[in-house]
Formats: C-alpha cells, sequence, structure tokens
C-alpha cells in the first residue's frame, strides 16, 4: 500500500456508467479507502456522487487540451 494519505480510485469510468451504479460505486470504494486509514482521491468526475470532505477530485480538464496555461 502507499505510504501516503490518499488512495487515487480514477473516475473517468462515469461516462460509461449510469449514474446511479457510479455513484453506488464511488460510495462503496470510499468506504473500502477509508477503511485503510486513507483519504479518497479520483478524477472530477466522483464530485457527482456524495462523497465526504476528505475525498479530493482532480481538476483535469484544460480549455485547450495538451497545452499548458501561462501566467503572464
Amino acid at each position: 500500500m502507499a505510504p501516503g494519505p490518499y488512495i487515487h480510485i480514477g473516475g473517468d469510468e462515469a461516462h460509461s456508467s449510469p449514474h446511479e451504479d457510479y455513484v453506488t460505486f464511488v460510495n462503496r470504494v470510499e468506504d473500502i479507502v477509508s477503511a485503510h486509514g486513507k483519504d479518497m482521491l479520483g478524477l472530477e468526475e466522483i464530485s457527482g456522487a456524495d462523497v465526504s470532505s476528505s475525498s479530493v477530485a482532480q481538476h483535469q480538464t484544460t480549455p485547450t487540451p495538451g497545452r499548458q496555461s501561462r501566467r503572464a
């Protein structure tokens, strides 16, 4: 098991699953992750499920795919 505080569960499966099934999956996995003393980290799609406040949704969409935004 990874030594860090998070377990990354992915999350882009939301596009190929019915919403209710996806929410059930994410909630079940969150319970498993929590049972191992970790917080859940997933792609932004997990924010569509009812996750705890300790879970982190990783935003990965950029305005122009494949390009980094620049700061002035």
